[in-house]
């Protein structure tokens, strides 16, 4: 029997009951699916293994680095530069390949999330249980599922398309999809999300952070700014982004720094975030982002897996509020020593500090959420809509709702071109490390342009074939409907 890499194919996690409980795995808990779904503890249950899935992609891990690293944005960490994997995804070199474990995950990740939302979409409907509840978890299925076939035909391009649970291993046979078909399919999914889904302040207690009608609409404009022609469609991206700033269930928070603030999360500018927990779910991403000119359980110690660029830090204007939220510059020994030297340099270079948590050590210890989508970025995409249709000065209107946010100069008269490029800049200052700015270099043909310019690693290798990642080895192996020769171009 082939060795799947598609998982969850006849077993589901099952979830403890405590905070932030549709989030919390027990490993040691396993059942059947035919056991699982026959009731509505179990169809939730089901589901709440499909919102765990999610941790994968905020997660330490290479998945994480996916989004980041390779960009104008951030750079592999110096000392992680040995690992042959991590360092492809950086640098573009000869070793991003069929064979690359870093990408062998990304498409695990990808399809974990993707078999799960499929057997409770599949399954959930016979059971006897409240329809109302029943329709709402249908809804956040399709969601995740959406959101997941979205991260895998950004990375991979076409990609099988998968939407039963699959029970026979020696018949896995899923040819690659033109992309066109699986746009279709993430935005079937999202319009029963957005109809079916309530509305964020609808969830009370333990059941904040679920998918909303809202988080829907945010992530169907995206698809629309994102999806290659005759997809892409700035017209409906503009509806979808509009109908969210228009539902007034969402705000910039005034002080940036709340926006991290590990005390405020599910807040008013959150429109979907991963829910983390410590101890039982921690995201490590403070680990893996701090410096290891100080120990882990310092504040601010960690192993610095990816650094910002010089570009980046020194993109901000002066008293750009983001800045000191977004970096930290100092590192201190546990005394309250500064550290003004190490043996190597770039150790003491700035750092992320989005991801610390103050409350929490040692930092893989932090149990911090980690957005997928907040009302900034549901902003910038919405101004970006408006400016491609040729309406630059509604564009600059939404565009200076960041700017002023951040306690900077606002935007004055720009043509559209010079408003096309300043949102791209503003979005990577705003939304830094969040996961977006290689989708956004991609979706916007700059990838290639700005890495060269801006990655020190990236510029010697990097070209278009890059705007893809290979298929990994071990789905041409496993999957009898992808040949070696179905490989991406270049690889």
């Amino acid at each position: 029997m082939k060795n799947i890499s598609l998982l969850f194919i006849v077993t589901i996690l099952l979830l403890s009951g405590c905070s932030k409980d549709f989030l919390i795995e027990e490993p040691e808990s396993f059942i059947t699916a035919e056991k699982l779904f026959t009731s509505q503890s179990g169809a939730l249950a089901g589901l709440n293994a499909t919102y765990a899935s999610l941790k994968n992609f905020r997660n330490s891990g290479r998945a994480m680095l996916v989004g980041v690293v390779g960009t104008d944005e951030g750079q592999l960490g110096i000392d992680e530069a040995g690992a042959t994997d991590r360092l492809a995804l950086d640098a573009y070199d000869g070793n991003l390949n069929q064979f690359t474990p870093a990408i062998a995950q990304l498409w695990r990740v990808c399809y974990q999330g993707i078999s799960r939302a499929n057997a409770v979409i599949q399954n959930v409907p016979a059971i006897n249980m409240d329809e109302t509840l029943k329709k709402r978890i249908m809804a956040e299925a399709s969601f995740i599922r959406a959101l997941n076939y979205f991260w895998a035909v950004q990375l991979f391009g076409n990609v099988p398309i998968i939407t039963t649970v699959i029970t026979d291993a020696d018949n896995y046979n899923y040819p690659r999809q033109n992309v066109e078909l699986v746009y279709k399919l993430i935005i079937e999914d999202l319009t029963i999300a957005e109809t079916d889904l309530p509305e964020a302040d609808a969830y009370t207690g333990n059941n904040r952070g679920r998918a909303s009608k809202g988080a829907a609409k945010a992530l169907l404009g995206k698809v629309y700014l994102s999806a290659p022609v005759p997809i892409r469609d700035f017209v409906k991206a503009e509806i979808k982004l509009k109908e969210v700033v228009v539902s007034n269930k969402y705000i910039l928070l005034p002080n940036f720094a709340d926006v991290f603030d590990v005390t405020k999360e599910n807040n008013a500018e959150s429109v979907f975030e991963v829910q983390f927990i410590s101890p039982d779910q921690t995201n490590n991403m403070s680990f893996c982002t701090g410096s290891r000119a100080v120990p882990d359980n310092i504040l601010g110690g960690g192993f610095a897996w990816f650094i910002p660029t010089d570009y980046l830090f020194n993109l901000y204007d002066t008293g750009d509020v983001r800045k000191s939220v977004t970096f930290r510059t100092q590192f201190f020994r546990a005394s309250g020593q500064l550290i003004t030297s190490a043996a190597n340099p770039e150790h003491i270079k700035p750092h992320v500090r989005k991801f610390e948590d103050p409350t929490a050590r040692p930092a893989n210890a932090v149990g911090k959420n980690t957005y997928i989508i907040r009302y900034a970025d549901v902003v910038l995409m919405y101004a970006e809509a408006l400016n491609e249709q040729g309406k630059t000065g509604d564009a600059i209107v939404e565009f200076n709702k960041i700017r002023n946010r951040a306690a900077i100069l606002p935007a004055g008269t720009l043509n559209q071109g010079a408003l096309r490029i300043a949102i791209l800049t503003e979005r990577m200052k705003e939304l830094a490390f969040e996961g977006w700015r290689w989708y956004d270099l991609k979706r916007t043909g700059k990838l290639v342009e700005l890495a060269k310019l801006h990655n020190p690693r990236a510029k010697a290798n990097i070209s278009a074939k890059n705007n893809l990642f290979p298929i990994p080895l071990s789905e041409i192996n496993n999957n009898d409907g992808i040949k070696p020769t179905d490989q991406n171009p270049g690889y």
